[in-house]
């Protein structure tokens, strides 16, 4: 199938796996519908969009959604257009009136004032959602994935027509489905332990990029080693590993689990305690060497850091290996950036195991950007 047809088959879908919602949330749901209120929501904040798709799955359409920050006024969410409170004082039939109460501003002096303000304008029925309740709805404490993803329709477009392989195609479009669906991630992933290196199994690994035995690597986000600890077991070798993390402790544990590998770690791995931001002396932090891989778990930061090495990345052509998953953003603005930064890159996505905590399990997405000359599939 065509991949763009295939973009806006997931972009477009009407598929949304709902969680069991439990407790007061569901006794208020419950009284929508049995006294057939006509439902409003207050407040347009994060997860505004999975909450006006949780009431469509329980059968209630959504009057309208107010909000007093003018900004948002006239936006729409879901095809609701966001309007001042007055829109919902000025309703017919205000008794039958229910309002969510979905801004998080709702404790002490301004709860007070706002039922004040909902009962001096007729509304006597509403619930306010907490964060629990908000979890039930949707986990994610990011904001609404599948409106950004909508508004950056023409990039992700340009990303997918840009990917190396059908299963980089496939892996992004799953990763941009379960947002869209609030859904888990379906479809197989690759180990743990080949992740930066290689897609699929330990048994059998399958070869992204042409690995050298005098491989200069930027270990950024070194953690405790367990990255480094992977690259080792895989049979790979390198001249130069430069451990780098922000945390010093993480450098102080790194340090001591790599003494347990080889004596001769010791010798390839160089630790630093830094953040590398556009101040970094980069021919002082890796004495001249020329950089053959980077990768970077950090939580978010991959994209500045990118944009703080480019000139390096540019002039060395390492092998880069990013997560993609931290920042709502990231699966559009980092490669977008990279391809219109890079020449001659070949760009592949494959998917990891996600901490067992994370039941979305849609996690641990990389983005491999390997030069041309380098790419092995």
């Amino acid at each position: 199938m065509e991949r763009n047809k295939m973009l806006n088959e997931v972009l477009e879908s009407n598929k949304w796996e709902a969680f069991e919602i439990i407790g007061n949330l569901r006794v208020a749901i419950s009284r929508c519908v049995i006294c057939n209120y006509k439902v409003w929501i207050w407040g347009c904040g994060e997860r505004i969009l999975p909450f006006v798709k949780t009431l469509e799955k329980e059968g209630i359409l959504v009057e309208g959604i107010v909000d007093i920050d003018e900004d948002k006024i006239g936006k729409e969410v879901n095809g609701i257009i966001i309007s001042s409170p007055s829109n919902l004082y000025s309703c017919i039939g205000k008794e039958e009136a229910f309002v969510f109460i979905w801004t998080s501003c709702f404790e002490g002096n301004s709860q007070e004032k706002m039922i004040r303000e909902l009962n001096k304008n007729g509304i006597e029925h509403w619930y306010h959602l907490t964060s629990e309740d908000k979890n039930q709805i949707c986990y994610f404490t990011n904001h609404d994935h599948e409106q950004y993803y909508h508004d950056n329709k023409k990039i992700i477009s340009s990303i997918v027509d840009r990917l190396y392989d059908d299963e980089s195609v496939a892996e992004y479009l799953e990763y941009l489905r379960t947002y869209i669906e609030n859904s888990s991630w379906k479809r197989k992933e690759c180990d743990t332990a080949n992740k930066y290196f290689y897609g699929g199994t330990i048994r059998n690994p399958e070869k992204l990029y042409t690995h050298f035995d005098n491989e200069v690597w930027l270990n950024c986000g070194c953690h405790v080693g367990d990255t480094i600890s992977c690259f080792f077991r895989n049979g790979l070798k390198a001249k130069k590993i430069f451990a780098v993390d922000g945390n010093k402790k993480h450098i102080v544990l790194c340090k001591e689990n790599m003494s347990f590998i080889s004596d001769k770690t010791e010798e390839v791995v160089e630790f630093s305690n830094v953040f590398i931001d556009k101040d970094t002396d980069f021919k002082s932090l890796f004495h001249g060497e020329k950089l053959t891989l980077i990768n970077a778990d950090i939580e978010g930061a991959e994209l500045q850091l990118v944009q703080d090495m480019k000139e390096v990345i540019r002039n060395d052509r390492p092998v880069l290996a990013l997560c993609l998953y931290h920042k709502v953003s990231d699966a559009v603005k980092i490669p977008d950036y990279l391809m219109n930064t890079l020449e001659d890159y070949c760009y592949v996505i494959r998917k990891y195991p996600s901490y067992y905590a994370f039941s979305y399990r849609n996690f641990e997405l990389v983005l491999y950007a390997i030069p041309k000359e380098r790419v092995a599939l």
